[in-house]
């Protein structure tokens, strides 16, 4: 338990369990479509070492799924973006 939640921990290469969402919470997507550019910035000082695991702890990968998710939504602004130059 962890304070008054129970916890269950995520089993290496399963992304990371979600007891308060402040890792999802952290994240944030800056589309820059005239750059055809999209940036995914997790806010968390626990980030990186889920995502890429350390010398004590396997990685428990998140950040690729999620940008993943945001594919379509990026996909779409830089296609905008093209559409209107061509104009």
């Amino acid at each position: 338990r962890r304070r008054g939640v129970g916890h269950q921990a995520s089993a290496p290469g399963e992304a990371p369990a979600n007891d308060t969402s402040r890792l999802v919470n952290s994240r944030t997507i800056d589309l820059l479509p005239a750059e055809l550019l999209a940036r995914l910035t997790f806010r968390t000082n626990y980030a990186a070492a889920l995502e890429y695991g350390t010398q004590n702890m396997e990685a428990r990968p998140y950040a690729r799924r999620a940008a993943q998710e945001e594919s379509a939504a990026v996909t779409s602004a830089v296609q905008s973006e093209i559409r209107t130059e061509l104009r």
